[in-house]
């Protein structure tokens, strides 16, 4: 393996699945070949091996021109032969200057799905060539692969490297502590693509059935005033009590949540390019022995296994079909069991070591 420098604009302390996922791998990577080059951040964070300077700079043009002068004194400094690109733009349209010029022989690029998916115009030509310059082009899922295969990339240049359950989970004793089919939950980011508001608006269908059933919301974001007057204005006053939002919470009560729950859902959508590019969270709760209910939808295909770890709905399902998916869930405990023990299998095929492999042998 080559010294290598991964460039993201993205990292710990950072709480996205970027971060995640460079921090899951950097943990089985070889400690003096792999390095990290982040923004500087004001909790002062620091961790070996990560090299944390100011990115940008608002009084020149192009802003990214400060990141350019860094690493080329990264590399007279240590000497890095092999680079990665976090973001295609704009630290691949970097790396792509410094290949062009003969400043550096390689780099590699990493994708997550909506960060190309939803390219138009000159960025999209860009991205073009930054990938078809690029050595190697890593993605997260069978649906980034099949985006990058339209940019007219060699199949053979791609690898795929998932995801891993978020390193901390701490389920314990989770089906056996299961309640009686009353709780569903979503775990998630409120914002306009992730779908809360459908499943808000299916549960007057599904309290025609069993008013005692309840719905967790964890998670904050910008859309949580919005899907707090879907509560308010659509759903009848008696059952608004049915429906908690927990905000933002710890680790340890959202293991306790996991634990309570009965059905994980989460029904993401495309909204004008920005699109769910895994499903990290459907593994998360596989890990709780949870089933899950999810829609067709950019990369989550590749984190569930419809029919086996749960339900896969298509893209923007009907309000009643939503319904009858979660009572036939809640009805069926042998079919929540059954589904949740195969997503706990799945989810524990995810292992951060076997995905670092797959990355080294490609430095």
């Amino acid at each position: 393996m080559k010294k290598t420098l991964l460039i993201t604009l993205d990292y710990l302390p950072g709480q996205g699945g970027i971060a995640q996922y460079w921090a899951g791998l950097k943990t089985f990577m070889p400690i003096d070949y792999f390095f990290i080059l982040a923004p500087k951040n004001k909790q002062e964070f620091f961790e070996k091996n990560v090299i944390r300077r100011s990115f940008y700079n608002d009084f020149i043009w192009p802003r990214w021109l400060l990141l350019l002068f860094h690493i080329f004194n990264l590399i007279k400094k240590e000497n890095f032969k092999q680079f990665i690109a976090g973001q295609i733009l704009p630290i691949g349209t970097i790396l792509f200057f410094l290949k062009k010029i003969g400043y550096i022989k390689s780099y590699l690029v990493s994708l997550h799905g909506f960060d190309i998916y939803s390219l138009k115009g000159r960025k999209k030509i860009l991205a073009q060539h930054v990938l078809k310059t690029a050595d190697k082009v890593i993605v997260n899922s069978e649906f980034t692969k099949q985006v990058v295969l339209q940019y007219d990339i060699p199949l053979k240049k791609i690898i795929k490297i998932t995801p891993c359950p978020q390193i901390g989970v701490n389920p314990k004793n989770a089906q056996e502590q299961r309640r009686n089919g009353k709780i569903i939950l979503s775990v998630s980011r409120l914002v306009e693509r992730k779908g809360i508001d459908t499943i808000l608006r299916s549960l007057p269908y599904v309290w025609e059935v069993d008013q005692t059933i309840k719905y967790i919301i964890v998670g904050e974001g910008p859309d949580k005033d919005r899907l707090q007057s879907i509560v308010k204005n659509e759903i009848v006053f008696e059952l608004q009590k049915n429906v908690i939002f927990t905000g933002e919470i710890n680790s340890t009560d959202l293991n306790n949540y996991y634990q309570k729950a009965d059905i994980f859902i989460l029904l993401p959508r495309d909204i004008q390019g920005d699109i769910e590019g895994f499903g990290m969270v459907y593994l998360e709760a596989g890990l709780y022995k949870l089933p899950v209910i999810a829609t067709n939808s950019g990369g989550v295909a590749d984190a569930v296994k419809a029919n086996v770890t749960g339900i896969l709905l298509p893209s923007n399902p009907d309000l009643k079909k939503v319904a009858a998916t979660i009572i036939l869930l809640i009805k069926n405990k042998q079919m929540r069991n059954a589904y949740g023990l195969a997503n706990f299998n799945y989810a524990k095929s995810f292992q951060w070591q076997k995905q670092a492999e797959i990355l080294i042998h490609n430095l």
